[in-house]
């Protein structure tokens, strides 16, 4: 049975056509080699573009798992790129540290 962060996960995700709420880059949920091979992602980096669960308002600072605060975030965007204060450093696509100067995902 999935949790209802997963449930949530996967509503957003599909509610934002399976794109990162910061970066709006392509995420994968199953497969990460069909994800590879589709978007020529080395395999060394196609972990960053998996996707997660991201509280819009903390947890630690009283957000709860709702679908008002949860939105799908790739992995990079979710967990490497957060500062220490917390505070998330949304990237657009075209600056984006895992895409190229146009905004495709950098190989």
């Amino acid at each position: 049975m999935k949790s209802s962060i997963q449930k949530l996960r996967r509503k957003a995700a599909k509610s934002q056509g399976g794109q990162s709420f910061y970066c709006q880059q392509p995420m994968w949920e199953t497969d990460p080699k069909i994800f590879s091979e589709r978007f020529r992602v080395p395999a060394r980096a196609v972990f960053l573009f998996q996707c997660t669960a991201e509280h819009l308002v903390a947890r630690c600072d009283g957000g709860r798992d709702t679908k008002e605060n949860i939105v799908a975030a790739c992995l990079y965007c979710n967990k490497i790129a957060t500062g220490r204060s917390g505070q998330k450093m949304p990237y657009p696509k075209e600056t984006c540290p895992i895409t190229d100067e146009a905004g495709s995902v950098a190989p």
